[in-house]
């Protein structure tokens, strides 16, 4: 993470000696600790650990830049390799139960990145959205709990899930190095999210969403074609 100013820094120098379009995919990390749903565009941006200044900074150098960014929820789908949302559903494929940060009912919202990307094109194309932030919403509200229903009717078997609190998850992190990294991110990752937008649908009209149900239906169904070692199954 403390690298993306870096790589910011370095595209921002060339945005402006070429006078490309530049478009930044971030996420709402920038705006964490939340303090109101749905968070829009005018959500605060102060505080919270490490990783979530580290990727503001990174986004106020690319913005100075002329860039745009677009700030994602956590998002899932074909190619993703890392998420909170694609770790479930490979839990899930392997017969194990989801694992949830907090209570297995707390709703977040999550995207699918082929409509992510869809957003992406619609918004580069878009003169006035350069040297803006702009909110993009997913598929809506999931828990975890939801989720493993979901994935039980779709895999023909049971879903289990669990939760994880801080302890456990502590303890977990003494034998994995990422997870120590992401502990100060756990307590924002307990709490409900939403996005507003609002802003971006005057700029695009309101952008495709895949449910819930054909988007997981579809990352399963990838996430089985692969080899095991490049679907994180094993």
């Amino acid at each position: 993470m403390t690298l993306h100013p870096v790589v910011a820094r370095a595209l921002g120098d060339a945005v402006r000696a070429s006078g490309a379009r530049c478009v930044q995919i971030s996420s709402f990390w920038s705006c964490l600790p939340v303090r109101r749903l749905p968070v829009d565009e005018t959500h605060p941006r102060e505080g919270g650990p490490p990783w979530v200044r580290l990727r503001r900074e990174a986004e106020d150098v690319l913005l100075q830049a002329g860039a745009c960014v677009l700030q994602l929820p956590d998002f899932f789908g074909p190619d993703v390799n890392a998420s909170s949302w694609q770790r479930a559903l490979v839990q899930a494929l392997r017969g194990k139960p989801m694992d949830a940060i907090g209570s297995t009912d707390v709703e977040r919202d999550g995207i699918y990145v082929p409509d992510a990307m869809r957003v992406a094109l619609d918004v580069s194309a878009k003169s006035e959205a350069y040297g803006q932030r702009w909110i993009v919403p997913g598929s809506g509200p999931m828990s975890a709990r939801a989720l493993a229903e979901l994935c039980t009717g779709i895999l023909g078997r049971r879903v289990g899930v669990r939760s994880a609190g801080p302890v456990l998850l502590w303890i977990a992190s003494r034998f994995d190095r990422e997870l120590r990294a992401f502990l100060p991110m756990v307590p924002h990752y307990s709490q409900p999210i939403a996005f507003d937008g609002a802003k971006l649908a005057r700029l695009i009209g309101e952008p495709k969403r895949t449910p819930w149900p054909d988007a997981v239906r579809t990352t399963l169904d990838w996430l089985r074609s692969r080899r095991p070692d490049r679907a994180g199954l094993e």
